[in-house]
């Protein structure tokens, strides 16, 4: 009798045992994609194991007996399609949201929804233990949605349906019956089974798509799912239907991957839920014996990888090299080089007229426009500190003066033909400084007339009337060709969720592509001109969204002056200042920030999947979904390193990736087709939301392009943060910020945002020059980027736009109103362009 306790009992541990060990694998090998086929997988498998043992003695349930087979007194059909529907609807939500976190606390629903098992006083069967045991699933319901806590409920209820009708009604009967055996009715309850989760894949595809799933790792989670179920089986002969709750907790904690976890508590709090759950189960088991330490042994599944993950931390942050002086940095050295430059730049800077005038002679090789005399003294007035930075503004407006005002006007007129140009016709009228913008079928012009009107109310001196064509979509418009004036026919064309590469870039010139690498390997960004360049970089052309499938792209072919808020290298749209950067959720607020010493020491960034439309599974390649995929270390692929060699500094390739580094995560995803939201949805670690301030919680901050240009830019730029930046999309600011100076750039390929991140995190020299850069950003935000800096800036843009476009002024130039002032100015345009008619 003894030593048949005692193998019942060794019997029921180990059972319990691979089960766990079953749903762990189970629970690693599975995606949601996979959730329902692999259940239909189990279902189908689990009858044969079943038949295979009927040979052994039918088990019993705890504290009772099996209904007799051929017992005619018993109906089950009712409660087997309810148990079907359970699990049905349990695996629904499991596929389709990935924070089951309900979930976790169905046990503790169960003890204080039945009885107690008065055979056993331990720890799992008191409220206190529950509660004990409760509290390390909490953190995971905290950053849930509506919808996740949603379809939680959901897969709570199918569980509390399907384990409740396997429950006896009252344990504490001697002879109490379970509503349905498992075993004895399998015949019965697996068809109904399949029927239900046949059902719930037809309403998911149906409503919400297929996503795609590997038919061998289908089939080996459906393996695993039915030996989970058929030793829970086994085990409950001395022990009790709980432990299949208890079981699946612990798997939903020791999956967690540690070494891709943000936070090192929710790692802590991972290990300590597998623990107590471990300890849960050892508190089912018989007593008596010593084979539950079996079941400790499964305390090892998160407890290893959970070790390896602090030790290659450990190891990581040992083998970062000292710097200082004596090994400064990559980076470091392009902080202080860039400084210095930034810092001689602002000495240079004309104090006068005459100055102002000569440099922009050496500059531009030219004279000055009409009216550069009364823009230099508003600009001086408002103690502007740039006096001499004009490349954005001639770049822009320097094919203008190609052509002549009829030439210019043409254009406009047969930009404005096409209705679906997406198009803003804005009138200045200079007298009471209004500005009107109107679209053949749109009422809101995304503020741009408001953005207008405050800059022009800030200059002091008379506005001329002028007629603009403002872009309404985020991304830019204009392409032509820079030598072609004679041929300047116009044509739309739509490139909506199609490539755009080839017609971006068909006036690259013909020449070889040329790249070098620093001695050290990695190659930081020193050149931001040459890194935003698409000419010399064909690889972007499967790096950026905006060449592969922009989300509404009508690309304007031929000459046409649009003003646009951002452009890349090879399209001339006339840049001016984002409406965005005056919007109430874009602006900074000084008292939403902390201190930089208060901050968390990590580089944040969340935000939604804009920069693309997603179709045929396109979307790991576009740039928000590269960064935030590299963020979070989907892949674990090798990264760049710096070590000290001999005391040089020598490049090293590593799989090594301190996740605690990073807070990065998709808060929406949209533009997209359903079944690629769905792969995105299931592949990326998501946020619920994010809070439009929490930035400021971060010493780094990353920023970078959606459709367009980032309207958040300047709210980091004015935060006591350090912004990162990743952009192809030229800015009107571009002359007034200085990497390394105001902001860190990040390349496309982000080979260098391993170390970087390391760098200044985790170093004191980097962390210094990390606080540096926040503190000048800051500092030159507020000096330089006023409202009235705008002004300034729009101001010039406008004179140069009218004196260009304005058939008038021009004929008045050139007979020479305006050449008593400026007469090299003017005997350059006549020379050059066909100004007067």
């Amino acid at each position: 009798m003894w030593q048949s306790d005692l193998y019942d009992h060794r019997r029921a541990v180990g059972s319990t045992a691979v089960a766990a060990l079953a749903s762990w694998t189970a629970s690693k090998i599975g995606t949601g994609s996979s959730q329902i086929p692999s259940d239909i997988v189990c279902w189908s498998i689990l009858p044969f194991l079943l038949r295979w043992r009927r040979s052994a003695p039918k088990l019993l349930p705890l504290g009772g007996s099996p209904p007799l087979v051929g017992d005619s007194t018993r109906n089950i059909g009712l409660i087997a399609c309810v148990f079907a529907v359970g699990i049905a609807v349990q695996s629904f939500s499991r596929a389709e949201n990935r924070a089951v976190g309900l979930l976790r606390v169905h046990p503790r629903l169960y003890f204080f929804a039945k009885p107690s098992d008065p055979s056993r006083n331990g720890l799992a069967n008191t409220a206190w233990g529950n509660a004990i045991i409760s509290m390390a699933t909490i953190y995971s319901l905290s950053l849930g949605s509506a919808l996740e806590l949603l379809l939680s409920a959901a897969a709570l209820v199918g569980s509390l349906v399907a384990l409740g009708s396997l429950l006896p009604r009252d344990v504490a009967k001697s002879r109490a019956r379970s509503p349905l055996d498992l075993e004895l009715d399998i015949s019965s309850i697996a068809p109904r089974v399949l029927v239900a989760l046949f059902v719930a894949l037809g309403i998911q595809s149906a409503f919400l798509g297929l996503v795609p799933c590997k038919i061998s790792a289908a089939v080996l989670e459906g393996a695993a799912k039915a030996v989970f179920w058929y030793s829970s089986l086994r085990a409950r002969k001395s022990m009790s239907w709980m432990i299949v709750p208890s079981i699946q907790n612990f798997s939903f904690f020791a999956r967690r991957n540690p070494f891709r976890e943000t936070f090192g508590s929710k790692n802590v709090l991972h290990l300590l839920g597998a623990l107590l759950t471990v300890f849960h189960l050892t508190q089912y088991a018989p007593r008596g014996g010593r084979s539950t330490s079996l079941l400790w042994l499964l305390f090892a599944l998160p407890l290893v990888p959970f070790t390896a993950n602090e030790i290659a931390i450990y190891n990581g942050q040992s083998l970062i090299p000292k710097y200082g002086p004596a090994m400064p940095h990559p980076a470091g050295q392009l902080v202080e080089r860039s400084i210095s430059e930034f810092n001689s730049m602002l000495k240079r800077q004309s104090s006068s007229l005459p100055e102002a005038e000569a440099e922009y002679r050496r500059r531009y090789g030219m004279e000055p426009p009409p009216g550069f005399k009364h823009w230099y003294e508003f600009a001086a007035a408002h103690d502007s500190p740039l006096i001499d930075e004009f490349d954005s503004i001639v770049h822009s407006v320097s094919p203008l003066w190609k052509r002549s005002p009829a030439q210019i006007k043409k254009a406009m007129s047969e930009v404005l033909k096409h209705e679906d140009a997406e198009i803003w016709h804005c009138k200045i009228s200079g007298a009471d400084r209004q500005v009107r913008c109107t679209h053949p079928y749109r009422s809101f012009d995304r503020h741009t007339s408001l953005l207008v009107q405050n800059l022009l109310a800030n200059v002091d001196r008379e506005v001329p009337d002028v007629e603009l064509l403002v872009n309404h979509l985020d991304e830019p418009r204009s392409l032509f060709s820079p030598g072609t004036v004679e041929d300047d026919s116009l044509a739309l064309r739509s490139m909506s969720h199609v490539s755009t590469w080839d017609n971006i870039t068909r006036f690259c010139p013909v020449a070889a592509v040329t790249s070098s690498k620093p001695k050290h390997g990695i190659p930081f960004v020193n050149n931001v001109t040459s890194m935003m360049d698409l000419c010399q970089h064909p690889e972007y052309r499967e790096m950026h969204g905006l060449f592969q499938s922009p989300t509404s792209f009508r690309l304007i072919e031929g000459f046409a002056p649009i003003l646009s808020t951002g452009s890349p290298s090879t399209m001339h749209d006339i840049l001016y200042p984002s409406a965005a950067y005056i919007e109430s959720e874009f602006k900074y607020t000084g008292s939403h920030d902390i201190p930089w010493d208060q901050k968390s020491n990590k580089l944040y960034w969340a935000g939604s999947t804009s920069g693309a439309f997603s179709a045929e599974g396109r979307w790991n390649q576009y740039h928000r979904q590269r960064f935030v995929e590299f963020a979070q270390n989907q892949k674990r692929t090798e990264h760049f390193y710096l070590k000290n060699a001999h005391g040089q500094l020598k490049r090293s390739v590593s799989r090594y990736w301190n996740s605690r580094l990073y807070d990065v995560a998709f808060t929406r995803v949209f533009q997209c087709e359903s079944q690629d939201c769905r792969e995105q949805r299931s592949y990326f670690d998501m946020k619920s939301w994010a809070d439009k301030d929490e930035a400021m919680r971060f010493k780094l901050t990353f920023d970078m392009d959606g459709n367009g240009i980032s309207g958040r830019y300047y709210k980091l730029l004015a935060s006591n943060s350090a912004p990162l930046k990743q952009t192809l999309l030229r800015e009107w600011h571009d002359d007034r910020l200085k990497p390394w100076v105001h902001y860190i750039p990040v390349s496309q390929g982000m080979e260098e945002l391993p170390e970087l991140v390391q760098y200044l995190t985790q170093t004191e020299d980097g962390r210094e020059h990390a606080r540096r850069i926040a503190e000048n950003g800051q500092k030159w935000f507020i000096r330089a980027f006023r409202e009235i800096d705008m002004s300034i800036y729009f101001h010039e843009l406008e004179s140069m736009y009218v004196i260009s476009s304005d058939v008038l002024k021009c004929n008045a130039f050139c007979a020479g109103d305006y050449a008593v002032d400026y007469p090299a100015f003017a005997h350059q345009q006549t020379k050059h362009v066909r100004c007067c008619i």
